[in-house]
Parts: C-alpha cells; structure tokens; sequence
C-alpha cells in the first residue's frame, strides 16, 4: 500500500498580518495532484489542519474543497487527525458523513480502544491505522500537589496505554501504523536544538511507542525529521509551508510510504515546491536600500532587521517603497538603535513615575527607531481603556464576593 503522510496545514494562518491564503490553496492542489501522479491510496494528516479553533469561513471552504476533490479526483482514503490548533469537535462534526467519502477524521482520543483504529482494505493489502489525535493534559483525571516530572510522566503513560489498548484490538497479522499530535523528546522545531521540555511537561518518549508497529506519522512539529525505533521509522512530516522566517531555512517535504508485506517500509521524501519566498535581510539603512536596488524581489515576503546610529523619522516607509519598487513585499521592519542596549533601559522609578502612555512611547522608540504613528497611538489607547475596563470589573467583583463573605 502506497500512503502519503503530511501534517501541520494550519489553514488560514497569517504573517505579520499577511494571508497566506494563496499559498496554503497552492499547497493544496499539488498535494492533489501529488497523491495522483504517484498512485496514492492513503492519505494521512497528522494534526493542526486549521490554525484556530475556530477558522474563518475562507479556510474552512478551503478545507472541504480539498476533501470534496480528494474523493472526486482520488480513489484513496484518508485518515485525519486533530491537532492541538483544532477544535477536536468541530473537526470531527462531520465524520460520519466524510466516510461516505472515504475520508476517517478522528477529532479525539477515544475511551473504547477500538474507536481509535481505523481498518483501510485495498485490493493488495489491508493496515490498521492507530490514530490518536492531540490529548490535551487537561483531558488527564487531575491529582492535587503533583510534581511536573509525576504529571508528564502520567501523561506519558496516558499516550502509552491508549496505544496499547488499541493494538491489542487489531490482528497481529495485520501491518499496524501509529498516528499522533504531540512532542518527541529530542525533537526540533526548526532544525536548531532539541526541544527538552515544552509547556512545563516532557514530551513523550521513544521508549513508549509499541514494538509490532511498521511506520509512526506524527505531526506537530514544523521542521521535517525522522527517528528510528525498534526497526521502523518514526517522522514527522513537518509544516508544508514556512510560518515564520525562521522557518523559511527549512526544505519542506511530504512522505510516500510503501507498506510491503514482511518487509522494512520504503520511504521516499518528496520536497513542496516555495510558492512565495520569505527573505530576511539585516543591516545598516545604506546596506538595506543598496539590497532593494540591486536586486529583483519579485513576489517575495521580506523581513528588515536594521541597525540604527540615531531614530529616523519615515524609515519604514522608505524600505517598503525601495522594495515595492522591485516587486518585493516588506512584512515587517524592526529597527534597533546601537546606541541602546538590547534591553529596555527604563529603570524601575521611571517605571513608577511615568504614565503608561509615556513608557509605551519610550518602548516604541527603542524597538523600531521613530516615533509611533497614529494608528499604533489609537491601538495603544484602545488596549489601555479594555485594561482599565477589566481592572474596575475585578474591583466590582471583589467588593462583591467581600459582601458575601
């Protein structure tokens, strides 16, 4: 059997405000055309397909266009999990009607063992697929006055035993692939360092994974990469797309997997095409404009570390102009001023004798080097009133609980 293993689509996520709309439905159509060229009859996502809980109305169409060509255009399946960015109800809402289609989405870990198997049968061979989406710590029975390292290791053996239960539901001479959302230790985010610890808890462990297994698919973590355990593969396929530019140094990859009856699985790495090119660029203002200049940016999404001897009033607007003139598109702009340290260099009495207006202004000036404009002034004054709005409500709740009481 031929599977296609892919994850971390976070459908309608934004940068520095910019839609990536355009290059997620880009995505979309060649992994269509993807599992037709290469004969795909399973495809797996492992997690986050939606970026919010709650997605837009234009990436949720863009979702269901995809499932409704998958099933007109494929003859595959399709096994989709939720990942930690998902609603695990809303996606899985509609799960009895994508079978129809071929299509199994599991929004949650469920308590019968049985509910988190997935059987696929084609004419050549049969794979029972062991899903399990994200599992929120929160979803764990809670114990009071537990330690971090008693906690992460129950939520260890939560992963573990879910995996082993459903195994155990599954014929040993059926080929077995594990589907999951969560951090493996020693994993990387963007090809950097490994991660140790995430969010107060460990990650899971190597060790926890079952041993009759031919091939794990995980999602979650955005920098492709491959571990090996027991004898079979365990990868994380990564983002398709990059979603910062740190990860734009990435190659982004899908997984064909071949499940061959009695032998080790064949994996092969197909790399996504760049449909929009993020560049960083940094240095002093001569150097940034000489770059916009003397090059053709043409479609690109452009991030402008500058350094700055003194602030200069209308910088920004300069090397957004310099780039638009080359066809480039400046995301961002952030000025740091050498004369500054990298810190804040507020003490902790002007902290106390200025007005938060004044303290915005001096935070403002030494991160991007000129003055706020208006709109940065009104957003300002807005979040101020919603604090101050906030803070009289916690009054008002207090005096009233201290009546109470």
């Amino acid at each position: 059997m031929r599977i296609l293993h892919t994850s971390d689509w976070h459908i309608g996520r934004k940068l520095y405000d910019r839609s990536r709309h355009q290059e997620q439905e880009q995505f979309l159509n060649w992994l269509l055309e993807t599992i037709q060229k290469n004969e795909v009859e399973l495809l797996l996502v492992a997690g986050d397909i939606f970026d919010s809980a709650v997605p837009g109305a234009q990436a949720v169409d863009l979702y269901y266009q995809f499932l409704f060509n998958f099933y007109q255009k494929t003859r595959a399946s399709a096994v989709i999990i939720a990942g930690n960015h998902d609603s695990a109800t809303r996606l899985a809402a509609p799960r009895e009607f994508l079978k129809m289609a071929r299509i199994h989405v599991l929004g949650s870990v469920n308590k019968n063992p049985e509910q988190n198997v997935v059987l696929i049968s084609t004419s050549d061979e049969n794979v029972a697929i062991i899903a399990l989406p994200y599992l929120p710590e929160g979803e764990l029975s809670h114990i009071s006055f537990e330690s971090e390292v008693d906690s992460a290791n129950r939520y260890r053996a939560a992963v573990r035993q879910s995996y082993d239960e459903a195994i155990k539901r599954v014929s040993p001479s059926i080929p077995k692939i594990l589907m999951g959302h969560f951090f493996v230790s020693g994993s990387q985010p963007n090809g950097s360092k490994p991660i140790v610890q995430v969010g107060g808890s460990l990650p899971v462990s190597l060790e926890d994974f079952p041993t009759d297994v031919k091939y794990i698919a995980l999602g979650h973590i955005h920098h492709a990469q491959k571990f090996m355990k027991n004898g079979y593969p365990i990868i994380y396929s990564g983002s398709p797309l990059p979603y910062s530019f740190d990860d734009a140094i990435d190659t982004k990859s899908v997984f064909l997997v071949d499940i061959l009856d009695n032998k080790p699985v064949e994996i092969i790495e197909l790399q996504v095409p760049t449909f929009r090119e993020l560049v960083r660029l940094s240095g002093s203002y001569d150097e940034i404009i000489t770059a916009a200049e003397e090059k053709d940016w043409d479609g690109k999404l452009i991030e402008i570390q500058i350094q700055l001897d003194v602030p200069r009033i209308g910088l920004s607007d300069a090397i957004r102009k310099a780039f638009a003139n080359k066809g480039g598109e400046v995301a961002s702009v952030q000025a740091q001023l050498l004369s500054l340290e990298t810190e804040s260099t507020l003490s902790a009495e002007e902290v106390t004798s200025q007005s938060p207006k004044d303290i915005f202004h001096r935070f403002y000036l030494e991160q991007f080097g000129e003055p706020e404009d208006n709109s940065a002034q009104e957003n300002f004054s807005s979040m101020q009133n919603l604090f101050d709005e906030l803070i009289q409500l916690w009054k008002i709740q207090m005096a009233a609980k201290e009546e109470m009481e």
